[in-house]
Formats: structure tokens, sequence, C-alpha cells
């Protein structure tokens, strides 16, 4: 049995409650990314600018740095068709430093280096620096505002990248998104909106409404969809949603058995928003517990299986995925909660995970100056709460330089031509938008590479 105390302790430091001046920032960012302008420079652009900041471009980006994505990633072959980025292929020396990427993890089918497209960015940024000055704001939150319409400019990017090909040929169609006070997309809503849209037939509303509707919802367009059409909906992804629903009449028992359906019902996220509650406590354990099933989730899908689960649950998944869920409050908007949750879970944390978790917060926060948060307060704190074990465990790699010139600073003014300076190895990459960025000195005859992302 946990005591009270702990069981409390995790309950309420798990939840997240944003202030209101996040809220009213997430307001005007929304204004922003859906003014006319805006939207026209970025079609134009046919590339998310927001991705990272100019001055970080400039800063990290040169004839050595390379991008990967997945093969047939849907927005590099845009950027490759539009010319934003060209192909480069491998040398002798790249394909040297290609052995030691994790392949298993990253496929590496795209090899591209990174034009000069810094002054594009900066177009980007000046045309909303000056939508910001036109709201009547205090100009101290001017900046904040700023950085947010970045971050909300990614979660369009985001949530476009998961649609289907017909979802985004509609005329405007950002204008059906529907926001949480958080800064997120609420996806539920936004396809309700989208079902109701006359310039999609029928079977594709269907194919919208079992990818995050409600039940009556699906029901309703799978009485209006052509058999012949159910067929082909069927043969798709969302089929085991569609046959447990429709015909096994889950929903009417109190539990289910996964054995009763399939594992890839809960892949599908309405089928998770349908089916979690009804699954037993060692069920949904097993699940989340699960590292490929806890990390192939949303953000939104996390926070609501977090919000479902008791005291008890919580601390048993603390326990079996401690790094996974100290990351996922790494992620914009629900960093405030990082450092309470890492208080939490010292006992179950080990010391390759406490590394793996500073070099995301060195290496893919403070360097790439994200500006969502206060990562070098965060890091500073982290570190200090950290067991002097793990300290210990730290001296000895090679992120302990980068890090104390960090952790004994005394401003926060740019830290990554100190902290490259530093660093021990060949290869520096981070992650953005699914696409890695990969910095290396392709003259090194002994390369290496920190898998910041390892599990």
């Amino acid at each position: 049995m946990v005591p009270q105390t702990e069981t409390s302790t995790y309950a309420s430091k798990m939840f997240v409650i944003h202030s209101l001046q996040h809220m009213a920032c997430v307001r005007i960012a929304i204004l922003v990314c859906d003014d006319p302008e805006v939207k026209a420079l970025e079609k134009e652009i046919g590339f998310p600018m927001a991705l990272l900041p100019s001055k970080k471009l400039e800063t990290l980006l040169d004839e050595n740095t390379y991008i990967t994505a997945p093969p047939h990633f849907p927005l590099i072959h845009h950027l490759t068709e539009s010319g934003v980025f060209r192909i480069k292929w491998w040398t002798d020396e790249v394909r040297q430093l290609n052995v030691n990427w994790n392949t298993e993890k990253k496929a590496l089918g795209e090899h591209m280096h990174y034009p000069a497209c810094i002054e594009t960015c900066k177009r980007w940024e000046n045309l909303v620096k000056k939508k910001v000055t036109s709201f009547s704001i205090p100009t101290n939150l001017r900046k904040e505002i700023e950085n947010t319409v970045r971050f909300i400019s990614l979660e369009i990017a985001k949530w476009k990248k998961d649609q289907f090909p017909f979802v985004l040929k509609l005329d405007d169609v950002t204008s059906y998104i529907k926001w949480k006070s958080n800064g997120t997309i609420d996806k539920r809503m936004t396809y309700k909106a989208l079902i109701q849209c006359n310039e999609l037939d029928i079977t594709q509303r269907f194919r919208l409404a079992c990818r995050y509707c409600t039940v009556d919802e699906v029901k309703i367009f799978w009485n209006q969809t052509p058999e012949s059409d159910r067929r082909s909906v069927l043969l798709g992804n969302i089929h085991p949603f569609a046959f447990s629903l429709l015909e096994k009449d889950l929903l009417e028992k109190e539990y289910i058995d996964l054995d009763e359906t399939s594992i890839r019902l809960l892949q599908n996220q309405l089928c998770l928003r349908l089916y979690f509650n009804k699954l037993s406590p060692e069920m949904r354990h097993e699940r989340l517990a699960t590292r490929k099933y806890l990390e192939n989730l949303h953000l939104d899908e996390v926070c609501f299986c977090l919000s479902k689960m008791d005291d008890n649950e919580l601390i048993q998944l603390a326990k079996a995925r401690p790094r996974q869920l100290l990351e996922f409050f790494l992620s914009w908007p629900f960093q405030t909660a990082f450092l309470d949750v890492a208080s939490c879970m010292w006992n179950y944390l080990n010391e390759t995970e406490f590394l793996n978790l500073l070099g995301i917060i060195i290496y893919e926060r403070i360097i790439v100056e994200w500006g969502d948060y206060d990562y070098v307060e965060l890091l500073k704190e982290f570190w200090s709460q950290s067991p002097r074990t793990f300290k210990d465990y730290i001296a000895r790699d090679a992120i302990y330089p980068p890090l104390i010139s960090i952790v004994n600073s005394k401003d926060k003014n740019s830290f990554a031509s100190e902290v490259l300076k530093d660093y021990k190895l060949n290869c520096y990459s981070f992650q953005a938008l699914g696409i890695e960025f990969k910095h290396f000195d392709v003259k090194s005859k002994n390369p290496g590479t920190r898998g910041l992302n390892n599990n």
C-alpha cells in the first residue's frame, strides 16, 4: 500500500494549471497565426518558419549541417520539390559518420544540406513582431507573445502533418482548428467541425469521424456511407475500432479485455478516449508502460491518460517509465510542472536516464533557444535536486563541462558557442517537428554522436 502522502503528491504535481497570463498570450498568438498576411507568407514559403529562431540558424547551421528524416516524410519531399532544401549526396566521410547513427530508430533515407534560408525566417519573425505590436498590450509581454506565436504555429504544422490528404486540400483548412486555453489543439472539437464541412463527401467525413469524434457521429456516418466505401474504410488503419464499435458492442461492458479486440484499438485517438476508462488498472499499466506505445501517443493523449489514472496507477507508471514522463513535461506548454514531477521521480530514475534528460535540456532546449521557457533556471534546479550519486556519474561524462558552464553562469546569455566549444563528441544533433538536425566535423577520423533521444 502506497502512503497517502505519496499518492496525493503525484496526483497534484502531474496536474498542470496555466496562468491567466499564459492563456491571454495564447489567445493573441492564435489571432496572429490566423492573420491573412501571416498565412499568405507561410503559404508562399511552404515551410514552417517557426521551426527555429533565425539567430539560432545563423549560429548552428553551416556547410557541415545536415538534416535527416524518415523516408517519404511529407514535409521533406515538399521542401526538396520547392527548392527550400537541395539534396546533398553522401561523401565517403559522411557515410563513415552515418554508421554511428541509430538506424533502427531513425530511417535515414533523406540527407540534405541546409541552405541559406535565414533571411526567409527573418521575414516571418519581422511580420509576427509587426502583428504583435498592433495589439494594445504591455511592452514587457510582447516577446512572450512572439514566442507563443512560434509554438502555436508549430502546433498547426504538427497537426497538418497528421492529416488525411483530402483535409489539407480544403480552402483555409486552419480555420477549422479549435483551441484549448493552454495553446494546444482540441482535436476532437476540430474534427467535429471538419465533419460538418460540405466540401467533403460522406466517406471522407466518416473517416474523420472515426479518427476523433463521438460514437453517435460515427454511427450516423456509418449508416450514410455506401457499403462499398465502408469496406474500403474498414481495410484502412481504423478497422479495429469500426469492428469493435459496430459489431461487438464493447461499449456496453463495464470492463473490456484487449483479447476481445485488438492492440491497435488504442492507437486510434478516438478509441483511446472511449475505452481507456473501461480497461482494468492492470491493463492500463500494461499499455502505458510499454515504451513504444507511450512514446507514440500525442501529448494531449498522454495528458488525458494521466488525468484518468488514480494515485497508485500514476506511481506504478512512474516506476516503469520515469524518463518518458519527465520528457513529456519538457514539452510546451507543460514545463511548469517539470520540477515538481521530478522531485517525485528520484527513487525511480537511473543515472543513464538522468544523463539523457540533461542532454535534452541542454542541446534541444537551451542551445536552440526556443523561448518558450526559462530552461537555464530549470536546468540549475534539476541539477541541484539530483542525488550525489547522479552528480558523480555525470562528472565522468562528456556532458559535464557544458553542463557546469551553464549551472555556474551568472547570466542568461546565449550559451551556444561556449557549450559547443566544450562538446567532446563529433556530432551534435537536435530535433524539431520530426526533423533531426545533425552538425558534425567531417574531418574527424573517429566520429561519434550523442544519442540524446536513445531509449
